[in-house]
């Protein structure tokens, strides 16, 4: 979503987005976004900007138990502004899936937010061609040669192994505890499929059964059977 949009009669956040199950990103959230959030059911947000966060807002977050972790990040104009170590600290956040389901903000949801989630596509192994053109596609006009330069040369290969390592520590405890997929939450629902008309390799889900996907993702996959499996995965 370029813009604030209402989803199910709720307005979304200005740059609303799912990066993969469970973790979301967008702009700064208002007021006017809380109902919208809420049906989200986010455990964690993740905000990237210096200031305090509004009273209001933590009033929210509280209310909803829902943690907030907080990186001070000054903007990234300056080659210098791009923190590789807070960066990381962020990544360390949102690939521990005990945080999950997290929301990921900076002010716009465009420059920092665009760092942190082209990173963590390096994490998961994407090829720069796509996590490139994912970060032009939220920043638009406004794409900055020094985020590109930083997703480029960030090195993702320990958190890579760390998280693939939590991921199996996971499994195997959810194994012992003899854990079931639940999929009642998915019963009832007025599935609907929007087809957006946009370069980008990507497709979400949102709630109230609305799955997005973006025609750029059929030059990728190219069989019923691929593209089958990568909605399955949003689902």
């Amino acid at each position: 979503m370029g813009s604030s949009d209402r989803v199910d009669g709720f307005t979304a956040p200005y740059n609303f987005s799912v990066v993969e199950s469970g973790v979301y990103r967008c702009s700064f959230p208002d007021s006017s976004n809380f109902s919208f959030i809420q049906t989200l059911n986010l455990r964690s947000i993740l905000c990237l900007c210096p200031d305090p966060y509004p009273e209001e807002s933590l009033r929210f977050l509280q209310s909803k138990n829902i943690k907030l972790f907080q990186f001070g990040f000054q903007g990234t104009k300056e080659p210098s502004a791009v923190s590789k170590d807070m960066i990381t600290e962020a990544l360390e956040v949102l690939l521990d899936v005990r945080n999950h389901p997290i929301l990921i903000h900076c002010k716009h949801g465009k420059h920092r937010t665009g760092c942190v989630v082209g990173c963590y596509r390096k994490v998961k192994n994407w090829c720069f061609p796509c996590v490139l053109q994912e970060y032009q596609h939220f920043a638009g006009a406004k794409a900055r040669p020094t985020d590109i330069k930083f997703i480029e040369n960030y090195d993702a290969s320990s958190l890579r192994q760390s998280g693939n390592d939590l991921e199996c520590n996971y499994v195997v405890q959810g194994r012992k505890r003899g854990s079931k997929v639940a999929t009642h939450h998915l019963e009832g629902l007025n599935w609907e499929i929007l087809v957006v008309d946009e370069p980008i390799a990507n497709a979400f889900c949102i709630p109230g059964g609305k799955i997005v996907v973006f025609t750029g993702l059929l030059n990728v996959f190219r069989t019923d059977a691929e593209i089958a499996t990568v909605l399955a995965h949003e689902v």
